[in-house]
C-alpha cells in the first residue's frame, strides 16, 4: 500500500481504484502535449456530498529545477475559488505555481509520475510547500468558511484515445493553516477536452527542434548583411521557442494555461 494510503483515513477503496488506474491503462491512450478540459467532480468532503464543475489544464514541463524532481508533464484544475469565494467541494490543485500567476514564481508543487504510453499520471502533492502553494478546498461554504491546505494524497488520471476525455481520482488530505487536521477529500473526475494538442513522437519532436536550433545558428553565423542577420535571429529565437516546447523545461506561457477560476483570481492568499 502507498505511504498516501497507509495510516490515513482515506477510503480503502478509492486507494484500491487509484492503485488500478495508475498501473493498467488503457491500450493505444496517450497523455496530450497540451489540453484544456471542462470537468465534472463528485464525492465528499469529509464525508458530505458535492457535485461540481470545473476546468482543467495540462502542458509541457514548466520547471525543470525542482527539490522533488521533474514533472514530466505539469496541470491545473480548478473548480471555484476557494480562497475567494468558498464552497463545499471547491479546489485548486496545481503542479506548479505558474497555474495561479503566470508572470510570478515558477515553483514545483507536486510528485507527477506519467506512463504516456498507457495514458495514465499520477500526482502527489509536496508536503513540504504545502503551506506556501495554491493547493486547497472547502468542506463548507461561505465567508467563513475554512481553506484546507492540501498536503498529502494522490490524484490518477486515465485519459482515452489522444486526449479527447479523462477520467480520475483524487483521494486527498487537507490541513488548517494553524492547526494540524486531517480532513478529506475524496472524488472521481470526468472530463472532455475543449482545446487539445496531440502528443506525437515527444522524442522525436525534440530531436527534429534540436536540429533546426542548430540549423539556424549556423544561418546566424553566415549572415553577411544586416537585413540577412536580422532575419537569421528572427528564426533562431523562433527556433529556440519550438525546442523548449517540444523537449520541455521552458514551456511558453500558452502550455499551460490556468482555467478560468484561477485566471481570475491573481495571488489569492492575499485576497483571502
Amino acid at each position: 500500500m502507498s505511504r498516501s494510503c497507509a495510516g490515513r483515513t482515506l477510503a480503502l477503496i478509492l486507494c484500491a481504484l487509484a492503485s488500478t488506474l495508475a498501473t493498467a491503462g488503457t491500450a493505444g491512450a496517450s497523455i496530450p502535449r497540451s489540453a484544456v478540459y471542462d470537468v465534472q467532480i463528485s464525492g465528499n468532503v469529509n464525508g458530505l456530498p458535492f457535485v461540481r464543475t470545473g476546468g482543467m489544464a495540462i502542458g509541457t514541463t514548466v520547471t525543470q529545477a525542482t527539490t522533488n524532481g521533474v514533472n514530466p508533464v505539469d496541470l491545473c484544475l480548478a473548480s471555484g475559488s476557494p480562497f475567494i469565494s468558498p464552497q463545499r467541494g471547491a479546489i485548486w490543485f496545481a503542479t506548479n505555481g505558474i497555474c495561479v500567476n503566470p508572470n510570478g514564481a515558477r515553483v514545483d508543487l507536486a510528485f507527477v509520475a506519467a506512463n504516456r504510453g498507457a495514458g495514465t499520471m499520477t500526482i502527489r502533492p509536496d508536503p513540504a510547500l504545502s503551506a506556501t502553494g495554491p493547493n486547497g478546498f472547502n468542506g463548507d461554504s461561505g465567508f467563513t468558511a475554512a481553506v484546507w491546505q492540501i498536503f498529502d494524497g494522490t490524484m490518477n488520471l486515465q485519459f482515452q484515445g489522444q486526449g479527447e476525455t479523462v477520467t480520475g481520482t483524487l483521494g486527498l488530505l487537507g490541513t488548517g493553516a494553524i492547526f494540524h487536521s486531517e480532513n478529506t477529500y475524496n472524488a472521481t473526475l470526468t472530463g472532455r477536452a475543449t482545446q487539445l494538442t496531440p502528443a506525437g513522437d515527444v522524442e522525436g519532436d525534440c530531436a527534429d527542434a534540436k536540429e533546426r536550433r542548430k540549423r539556424a545558428k549556423k544561418r546566424l553565423k553566415k549572415a553577411d548583411t544586416a537585413g540577412a542577420e536580422r532575419k537569421a535571429r528572427k528564426a533562431l529565437r523562433k527556433a529556440k521557442r519550438k525546442k523548449r516546447e517540444a523537449c520541455g523545461g521552458g514551456a511558453s506561457r500558452r502550455a499551460l494555461e490556468p482555467p478560468e477560476p484561477m485566471r481570475a483570481a491573481s495571488g489569492p492568499r492575499a485576497r483571502r
